[in-house]
């Protein structure tokens, strides 16, 4: 199946991950958007829901996810997402969505750690980092809108240019989508490691546990990092990956 005649849902799953970070991000919210007719308030106040629905499940997901390490049980902690980390790896685009996985978590991890000022420090990095990554939308979005421009100039008959406008459209998701990822990623982790009700102590081993979830994960990425820019060609397959098996794993050395 092709782009071309994809359901969006189906095809931003595809993209980002093949749904098997359907438990850290969950589905990219672009996909519902596209969907829908958003000057209608209705639609608007279902896509809200939605996305409070999402992150009440991420954030169980991740709680649950924690809870080993709070409780103590480091190497099944660790053992746990070394298995995760491996399989989240070989799925599409799954080594550049690991990394930015593990970089969101380091910096919230850190910053739930810090006193004042490294708190200042690491919103003020964070904030840097959103203005650099939006900056490289509009720049992907501009080289989009101007293959378009010139494919209708050619009166939309050049197959090369065709491909090479659904490339950088696709491209163009892409960064969209990594966008709303880190957003969603961000406000989980508020919810997970600012919690008011907590105990201190449960709050400071939950940021040490998303510490170590983000160096796992960024040591699994490095084998995978590289985007497949393949997967942005309109002949490319976005199929459903292959099924888990059952077939236990040895870890990763620790």
């Amino acid at each position: 199946m092709t782009p071309d005649f994809m359901d969006p849902k189906h095809l931003f799953r595809m993209l980002f991950g093949g749904g098997r970070f359907g438990d850290i991000f969950g589905d990219v919210s672009l996909a519902s958007i596209m969907t829908m007719d958003m000057n209608n308030p209705l639609a608007r106040g279902i896509l809200e829901r939605e996305q409070w629905e999402k992150r009440e499940h991420l954030t169980i997901k991740l709680v649950a996810k924690l809870q080993p390490f709070v409780a103590g049980k480091v190497s099944e902690f660790k053992d746990a997402a070394n298995k995760e980390a491996v399989e989240l790896a070989e799925s599409p685009g799954g080594g550049e969505l690991l990394e930015l996985v593990a970089y969101v978590y380091e910096s919230e991890g850190k910053q739930h750690s810090s006193n004042v000022f490294g708190k200042i420090f690491s919103e003020v990095k964070e904030k840097g980092h959103f203005i650099r990554s939006t900056v490289d939308l509009v720049s992907q979005a501009v080289k989009a809108q101007e293959m378009q421009m010139r494919l209708q100039q050619s009166g939309g008959t050049n197959r090369a240019l065709e491909n090479a406008m659904m490339a950088e459209g696709l491209k163009t998701i892409w960064k969209m989508g990594k966008l709303d990822i880190e957003t969603t990623l961000r406000k989980v982790c508020e919810m997970v490691l600012g919690d008011l009700l907590l105990a201190k102590d449960i709050k400071k081993k939950r940021a040490q546990g998303v510490l170590i979830l983000a160096e796992i994960y960024h040591r699994h990425a490095k084998n995978a990092s590289k985007l497949d820019t393949n997967m942005f060609s309109p002949t490319a397959s976005y199929s459903q990956p292959k099924p888990k098996t059952t077939e236990s794993s040895a870890p990763d050395p620790q």
